[in-house]
């Protein structure tokens, strides 16, 4: 499983996140309740969008970030990307909610923060991905 030290050129962050980041790696069997997603035969990719630095779209919706507020309220001013802080971790705890369930999103978001979100550094952009792929691939 990988942690914050996996990812080479990653913005340099607190001592307490990496900490933080090294205990979230080191979970040996997150508890993941994947309903429909093994069911599935083909893959699912997803599109994330983008807007002005921190308007988030997935597959044409607009994300708002109340409901991961919600779960966890990292950043109580949205989302952000391309660094390892909370407006990051807010956006990829929206993304995992919106394409996952509640246990896996909260099991793997820090994750896909220092994989994906933390490395979104354009303002306007678009990224295709297959959430549960990265997923399965984690386990």
């Amino acid at each position: 499983m990988k942690g914050w030290k996996d990812y080479p050129g990653r913005p340099d962050c607190s001592y307490a996140a990496k900490v933080e980041a090294d205990k979230i790696a080191n979970i040996k069997n997150p508890e993941i309740h994947w309903g429909t997603i093994d069911e599935r035969e083909e893959s699912m990719i997803n599109r994330i969008k983008i807007k002005n630095g921190h308007e988030l779209y997935i597959d044409g919706k607009q994300i708002s970030p109340e409901k991961s507020q919600a779960v966890f309220n990292h950043s109580p001013d949205g989302f952000s990307f391309g660094y390892g802080g909370s407006g990051p971790a807010q956006a990829a705890l929206a993304i995992l909610l919106e394409l996952t369930d509640k246990a896996t999103a909260q099991a793997w978001y820090q994750n896909f923060k220092w994989a994906h979100v933390a490395r979104w550094v354009k303002p306007d952009m678009e990224i295709t991905i297959d959430i549960q792929e990265w997923i399965k691939e984690q386990v």
